[in-house]
């Protein structure tokens, strides 16, 4: 990555989301399709499927490393439910996306700064 990222890790759906920004604006996302995610200790964790829904500056959303998971669901002998799920998860990622649904309404990024100028001024 290039730029400052923001990084949402969720406890309960399928996937994890990068924000990149610059100049106060998100200017792209890495999503992974991948199981909710897990802490230990001081550590996340997170199995990622493969599937990844990404968005580059200046361009539109686009699925990445379906080849990927077609491959690894045969080498890895991933269960037809995780398949479904995996599946499943890309298309309800897709509609939080079209719906502007948190993390992908700038809710994190807004909080970020009001931290970082909070924190900067007690300084």
């Amino acid at each position: 990555m290039d730029r400052p990222s923001l990084e949402f890790f969720s406890f309960t759906e399928w996937f994890t989301a990068a924000m990149q920004f610059e100049n106060g604006q998100i200017v792209s996302y890495y999503c992974n399709v991948a199981m909710p995610s897990t802490v230990h200790g001081d550590v996340v964790r997170f199995v990622d499927l493969d599937l990844d829904l990404v968005k580059k500056a200046e361009s539109d959303w686009q699925v990445v490393d379906e080849d990927e998971f077609r491959d690894n669901s045969v080498t890895y002998q991933y269960p037809e439910e995780l398949i479904h799920q995996a599946v499943s998860s890309l298309d309800s990622l897709r509609l939080k996306i079209a719906n502007g649904e948190f993390p992908f309404d700038e809710t994190l990024l807004r909080k970020y700064v009001e931290v970082v100028s909070q924190f900067n001024r007690n300084e």
